[in-house]
């Protein structure tokens, strides 16, 4: 690529010279890995593009990432990490969860309680990571009031016996 762009910067009687153009293949093959190298320093200045630096980050930190961890919940947490050496506020843990899942949980104050809603059910999947990341920053004489938000049909049933089935219709709640 940096190849054909030093050939086009050049006069047009000089762009068929051979030895012009081999010096040019031989720059322009280290133009291109070097720009390979900055665009990837680049990405990994930002914790969601983060890849070799991961790492670094976690050890930092004094993360250890568990097995089977994927690699977007290992960026959330050192995301969230960084995020702790801020004043423990309500931004800062709804910045925490949304971390984790973006606008799944809703986080606010009342009554002397941290009250923690989950709206969505990505957020009840990630509740683990987002719960031991907020105990972790909250302060430590406030409690947790957790809540969860459904409009999904609810079905009611019982136990049974092998000679009877009941069908129960959805209750909508």
């Amino acid at each position: 690529m940096w190849r054909d762009k030093l050939l086009n910067m050049l006069h047009r009687d000089y762009r068929g010279d051979p030895w012009l153009g081999v010096l040019y293949q031989a720059a322009g093959g280290s133009l291109d890995q070097l720009e390979a190298d900055l665009q990837a320093l680049h990405e990994n200045r930002y914790f969601d593009g983060l890849t070799w630096a991961l790492p670094i980050w976690e050890r930092a930190l004094g993360l250890i990432p568990r097995s089977g961890q994927t690699l977007d919940e290992r960026r959330a947490a050192v995301r969230s990490k960084w995020l702790m050496s801020r004043k423990a506020d309500r931004s800062l843990l709804q910045e925490i969860c949304d971390t984790y899942s973006p606008g799944s949980v809703a986080v606010g104050f009342a009554n002397g309680y941290i009250t923690m809603t989950i709206n969505r059910e990505d957020g009840l999947a990630k509740w683990p990571a987002i719960e031991d990341a907020v105990d972790e920053a909250k302060p430590a004489h406030l409690p947790l009031l957790i809540g969860v938000a459904y409009s999904k049909t609810l079905y009611v049933g019982g136990t049974m016996d092998n000679t009877a089935t009941i069908k129960l219709p959805p209750l909508e709640v």
